[in-house]
C-alpha cells in the first residue's frame, strides 16, 4: 500500500485528502504545520508529499526545500493562489507538481498517479 503524507494546515482540507485517499486504497499520514510534516517526513518513509503552500509556522516552499536536502520523495504543492510566479516559485524549491485548490478527487488522483 502506498503512503502519502499530506501537509496542510486546513484541518478540513485534510480530512477530505484523507478521504479521498483512503477511498483510493492509499495509506494516509497527515500533519497540521510545515514543522510536524518535516519531522514525520524526515522519520518515516512515503511515497509521495502533499504540501499546502500557505501554512503557520513554515511556508511551504522552505518546506519542500528542506524535505528535497533529504529524500527525492515526490512533493505535490496545493494552493488557493493559482499565480503562474507561486507555481514557479515552488516548482523550483523542489515540488514536483502543482495543484490548486479547492481540491477535486479526479483531478488530485490523476496527479498522485502521475508522481508515482
Amino acid at each position: 500500500m502506498r503512503r502519502i503524507l499530506a501537509i496542510d494546515d486546513d484541518a478540513d482540507n485534510l480530512e477530505l485528502i484523507e478521504k479521498i485517499l483512503k477511498n483510493a486504497g492509499y495509506h494516509f499520514t497527515g500533519a497540521l504545520t510545515g514543522l510536524d510534516g518535516i519531522k514525520l517526513a524526515t522519520s518515516h518513509d512515503y511515497d509521495l508529499i502533499i504540501l499546502d503552500i500557505d501554512l503557520p509556522d513554515v511556508q511551504g516552499d522552505e518546506v519542500a526545500r528542506r524535505l528535497k536536502a533529504h529524500s527525492s520523495t515526490p512533493i505535490l504543492s496545493l494552493t488557493g493562489n493559482d499565480d503562474l510566479g507561486d507555481r514557479e516559485r515552488y516548482l523550483d524549491a523542489g515540488c514536483d507538481g502543482y495543484l490548486p485548490k479547492p481540491i477535486s478527487r479526479p483531478y488530485l488522483l490523476a496527479a498522485i498517479a502521475e508522481l508515482l
